[in-house]
């Protein structure tokens, strides 16, 4: 069941059984779905905002990846690869 069945089921019950718990349990989903939108949001402004590195690492093999988590820059790990390309 998804969130926006779930909060009409417990309105729905609330409405009926005017039981406590049931309201409880449909504003704690409006919760939920407010803060779902919050974080989309927060999400996409920050793919918006690293776009081109989101992009560049994508490319990366597990070994590139594996430098830069040990701190190597994007810089040096483009130039490394640039390095290598000329023994293909």
């Amino acid at each position: 069941m998804d969130l926006i069945g779930s909060k009409a089921y417990f309105m729905n019950l609330f409405k009926h059984t005017d039981y406590l718990i049931c309201q409880e349990m449909a504003y704690k989903i409006e919760k939920i779905e407010i803060s779902q939108v919050a974080n989309s949001i927060n999400l996409e402004k920050f793919m918006l905002d690293n776009r081109t590195f989101l992009e560049t690492i994508s490319t990366f093999s597990s070994y590139e990846f594996h430098s830069l988590n040990e701190g190597a820059s994007m810089e040096q790990i483009k130039a490394d690869r640039e390095f290598l390309k000329k023994f293909e």
